[in-house]
């Protein structure tokens, strides 16, 4: 026999207050007493300044089921020792975060519990657990990046202690409906023999936010808020019986014993590869960079890895990867650094500025399955790594055309001011080297070929036995 019960965990209105100040023109969130079965309406927001579009949330098939067993070995009613057979729940979602026009998303997480959004301020203390997820966002009227759904993952230990309206402890709710037999006339024991199945609804929201030009003076946030159904159900044991105790000590000193036969799944180590290929090119690249994380455990299970980029996107989801170490101890991955997508967004037109670096700090996190288990643990981060990529102007020099001009390829914003100047066109005088003038050469006069006659030098004369030495 199967007892079947529906219940809201939480009364949500009554949380749902916000205060309004001189930039908050009106902020209202209407609840509907039927709505808390289906959902939440919201109803429309307006600020002075609006920069985030809109915000939701979906809640996706299958319903989360949480078990509970009897794993005492001493069957008596009063040694009775119910637990969970799991230690956390999943709830599998999808959602969107559509900014204003010239503005772009800087935030986006999920959290279990009620958020409480005014304009620019985000209260989360009505919340007990968070992650981050990847969710479809991009500006209105551009480009949408898209995200697959996604796992929110929620430890039980986080959301059994918190404020009444919001907590949830299966055990607790197990035992509120054991109480309630009895007081309505049955026995206790008549309750714990049978199977029994209750389904809650808890509350699961997305957080949203968006601002312009990076500037936190210029950003507001915005939420969605949806009821997830999560399924308790109980294992009745029909070995339970009442009357005094046989054997008091035994039972006191036996155990639960659990199945150890399988090593629980560690994951050791997950680096990224040692030389990243950064990126230098033409701004919008062909292919998206791929860059690969190598990683090592022990045992057999499942993995899930993420990537993040900093300050809060979630760039890459895995699938579940199966893993033995006993078949192979070291895998790989490779995932895409989604360059492509992102240099086409309005909110990323700052990288395209030729011969500037962008570095960008990634995070490598992952979860871990065990074999035979449906309980994944709390993500954990592992390695991160500085990824760089730089526009550089791409010139192409084409052949007998475009008269020597220089062409750039597409993909850079601004294209540098390099030009060749075409010769100006002058007249063929100036252009042209005068033409060499050859002149004829003119004939030498004809010079006398006749030898010069030598003077004859006449011998001085004067009389004999005089002085000729003076003598003219």
């Amino acid at each position: 026999m199967v007892q079947k019960q529906h219940d809201v965990v939480c009364n949500i209105s009554k949380f749902l207050r916000v205060e309004e100040d001189e930039e908050v023109k009106a902020h209202s969130i209407k609840i509907a007493g039927a709505a808390l079965l289906a959902g939440i309406t919201m109803a429309s927001t307006s600020y002075a300044v609006e920069r985030v579009k809109s915000v939701s949330l979906n809640i996706l098939s299958p319903v989360p089921t949480i078990t509970l067993e009897n794993k005492s070995n001493n069957k008596h009613i009063s040694k009775l020792d119910v637990k969970p057979t799991t230690s956390s729940m999943n709830i599998k979602l999808d959602g969107s975060i559509l900014c204003k026009k010239n503005h772009s998303m800087y935030f986006s997480a999920v959290y279990y519990g009620l958020v409480n959004v005014n304009g620019s301020n985000a209260d989360i203390s009505m919340t007990l657990h968070n992650d981050e997820v990847a969710v479809s966002h991009g500006e209105e009227g551009g480009i949408i990046e898209y995200a697959p759904a996604t796992t929110f993952n929620i430890p039980l230990s986080k959301i059994k202690n918190g404020h009444p309206s919001i907590k949830f402890d299966p055990l607790a709710y197990l035992e509120s409906k054991a109480n309630a037999f009895v007081n309505g006339g049955g026995d206790e024991i008549d309750f714990y023999k049978q199977d029994r199945t209750y389904t809650v609804q808890v509350p699961i929201s997305l957080l949203g936010g968006c601002w312009k030009n990076s500037n936190y003076s210029k950003k507001q946030y915005k939420q969605a808020l949806k009821l997830a159904s999560v399924k308790i159900k109980y294992e009745g044991d029909a070995a339970l019986k009442d009357g005094p105790l046989v054997n008091v000590q035994l039972g006191q000193n036996q155990n639960p014993k659990f199945d150890n036969s399988n090593q629980p799944l560690i994951l050791n180590k997950a680096d990224f590869q040692n030389n990243i290929p950064h990126y230098i090119g033409k701004c919008i690249p062909d292919q998206n960079p791929s860059i690969r994380v190598n990683y090592r455990g022990a045992g057999k299970g499942k993995i899930r890895f993420k990537i993040g980029d900093a300050p809060n996107f979630v760039i890459y989801n895995s699938n579940e990867i199966n893993y033995n170490s006993a078949d192979q101890l070291n895998r790989h991955f490779d995932f895409e650094y989604p360059l492509i997508s992102k240099m086409n967004q309005q909110q990323f037109k700052w990288w395209k500025t030729v011969n500037k670096t962008y570095t960008h700090k990634l995070t490598v996190r992952a979860q871990v399955k065990n074999d035979g288990s449906e309980a994944w643990s709390s993500w954990k981060d592992y390695d991160t790594v500085d990824f760089n990529h730089r526009c550089t102007p791409q010139v192409t020099v084409p052949l007998g055309s475009n008269g020597g001009g220089l062409n750039y390829q597409d993909g850079n914003d601004t294209k540098p001011k390099l030009t060749v100047k075409k010769p100006t066109t002058t007249s063929r005088s100036q252009t042209e080297p005068k033409k060499l003038q050859v002149q004829p050469i003119k004939p030498v006069p004809a010079i006398d070929q006749k030898k010069p006659q030598r003077a004859r030098v006449q011998p001085k004369r004067c009389a004999v036995g005089t002085d000729c030495s003076n003598a003219n």
